[in-house]
Order: C-alpha cells, then structure tokens, then sequence
C-alpha cells in the first residue's frame, strides 16, 4: 500500500558516517550529527510476488532492490507520490511481468508456534537471454558427450 516511506532515511556523509533523519515539523533532522535539511530522502521498501515454473512466492525488497525492479529511484518516486498520483501508479504498473535473475536470502521465522519462511531480496539482475541461451546451449552440449 505504501511502497515509500521517508521517514528515518538514511545519508551517507562525506565523513563516512551513516545518520537517520526524523521529520519535526515542515524540517527534516539528522539526529547524528545534528543537522537540519527541507528535502526529505524517500527510500523503498515493497512486498514483492515473485513467480516462475516451481510456483509463487512473497519477497521483501529493500531500497536497492526495489529501486532496480521498479527502474526508479525512490526519491524520484517519492517526490511522484506527492505530486502525481497516476505517474507513482504507472511506474510500478510498468514493472509488471518482467524477467529477473534475483537471488533471495531465505530465513525460517517461528511466530504463534507456526513456522513461516520469509524471503528478501540480496540482488537484482535484469535478464540477459543471449547469455542465459549460451549457457543452456553449452551445458546440452556437455550432455551428448557424456
């Protein structure tokens, strides 16, 4: 429902040093150190359904990730929420039903004595098919030699 959120980003400072932000009236603030900025920072965090020829599956992805599935950044998106609702819509209306190579962490959680498995996104990979073919290609080749 609400794929950006801008509180709490995170910056990285020229020293190195990463800082959060909160959000005090119409100023955004980073807490350490202290600093005041008007722009707020929007990250992306989304829940994802995933599927291929083994089923479906819900993944989490994060900024990064998002970011590369969408083919926005979340700043850009962010900023659209605000301004153009039908443009925020048809940005992730765009990313349906294209091809990735992702690779996911999966990690069983147990809540209610019931075991669930929660699966998030490490790294996004548009689909190359000339070298997806290449590879399929030389591994059928190395099974009519066998």
């Amino acid at each position: 429902d609400r794929p950006t959120h801008p509180a709490h980003a995170v910056f990285q400072l020229p020293d190195k040093a990463l800082s959060w932000t909160v959000q005090y009236t119409d100023r955004w603030t980073v807490v350490y150190p202290p600093q005041r900025r008007r722009r707020r920072c929007f990250s992306l965090m989304c829940e994802v359904n995933i599927t291929d020829f083994t089923g479906e599956q819900w993944i989490s992805c994060f900024n990064e990730a998002a970011e590369l599935l969408v083919g926005q950044a979340a700043q850009k998106l962010g900023e659209l929420k605000e301004s153009n609702e039908a443009a925020f819509d048809q940005a992730f209306a765009d990313a349906n039903f294209a091809m990735y190579n992702l690779k996911l962490r999966a990690k069983v959680d147990t809540y209610n004595d019931e075991q669930q498995v929660k699966c998030a996104c490490v790294s996004v990979a548009r689909l190359n098919f000339r070298e997806e073919s290449k590879k399929l290609i030389d591994d059928i080749r190395q099974l009519q030699q066998l």
